[in-house]
């Protein structure tokens, strides 16, 4: 099913000319009755095109977010696993040798004075130069 999206002045350009070559009527002037009434139906129009294309986005699960991702996966009977702190060993490698042997290169710099200094568990750390 092919939805067909069109603007206010495409809407209403459909509709005087299909007024002008169906029917005598003719006065079309700004301000007219006739074009006053013609204005007001095609930006209802207008506006059940815009309302199309929110309900669209609503069902588009790549633009959902949030309670609207609940909502819809509960369409399906899914739920959303909470977060949960994860546990365990992390194994950190480093397959490249260097000149003398060892794997690691010894970097050091100081931490980033303007930030609040970090905290058991921190994701992120501030430093000073972090270039290499």
């Amino acid at each position: 099913m092919a939805i067909d999206i069109r603007s206010y002045n495409q809407i209403l350009g459909e509709m005087v000319r299909k007024i002008i070559a169906d029917t005598p009527l003719n006065d079309l002037n700004p301000g007219s009755v006739l074009l006053s009434f013609l204005e007001a139906a095609a930006q209802v129009d207008f506006e059940n095109n815009a309302s199309i294309l929110s309900v669209l986005e609503l069902l588009t699960i790549d633009a959902t977010r949030n309670n609207d991702l609940d909502a819809r996966g509960a369409d399906f009977g899914l739920v959303r696993t909470p977060a949960q702190r994860s546990t365990g060993f992390v194994t950190v490698q480093d397959t490249h040798l260097n000149i003398d042997g060892s794997t690691f290169s010894k970097r050091s710099t100081g931490l980033y004075q303007v930030k609040t200094p970090p905290i058991a568990s921190s994701t992120v750390i501030y430093v000073n130069d972090a270039s290499a």
